[in-house]
């Protein structure tokens, strides 16, 4: 138990710099030109799953995490998206991503991202925007098992 309140601060420092506070999330909120998801998926590189979305503008969501150990997960809210016409479940059953759901508030124009992961492990988890291609990704790898 001990150790897994280590992993979660060690896991929350680490997102930290990825983090964007919620006042100045709103300003920029106002700001964005609407965008749409021009692709979603997941893929294996090794030990690491990679999941990618890219978009029509620019989009850097804010990760938040939830260790629950039955139920790990990792969700975002990408702002200012024009129209999702995507599923709300993607099953994926990988070794470490489980399965991606996702949310679309058409008052707000939020998708929500939801990344459910396999309970068995803890996870280094990072974050990376290309913005040659507006695309978002993350990076799941175990760390070490539960």
């Amino acid at each position: 138990m001990r150790l897994t309140a280590i992993l979660l601060t060690v896991l929350c420092l680490a997102l930290m710099p990825f983090s964007v506070s919620a006042e100045k999330g709103k300003k920029e909120e106002k700001k964005l030109t609407p965008a749409t998801v021009k692709n979603m998926g997941v893929t294996k590189d090794g030990d690491v799953e990679l999941f990618c979305m890219d978009f029509s503008n620019p989009r850097v969501p804010d990760l938040q995490t939830i260790d629950d150990e039955a139920n790990p997960r990792v969700f975002f809210d990408i702002p200012a998206i024009a129209e999702w016409k995507g599923q709300s479940t993607y099953e994926i059953k990988g070794s470490l991503i489980k399965q991606v759901r996702t949310g679309y508030n058409g008052k707000d124009k939020k998708l929500r991202v939801v990344i459910d992961l396999a309970p068995v492990y803890n996870y280094n988890v990072e974050p990376s925007f290309d913005d040659r291609y507006n695309l978002f990704c993350v990076a799941f790898s175990a760390r070490s098992v539960r």
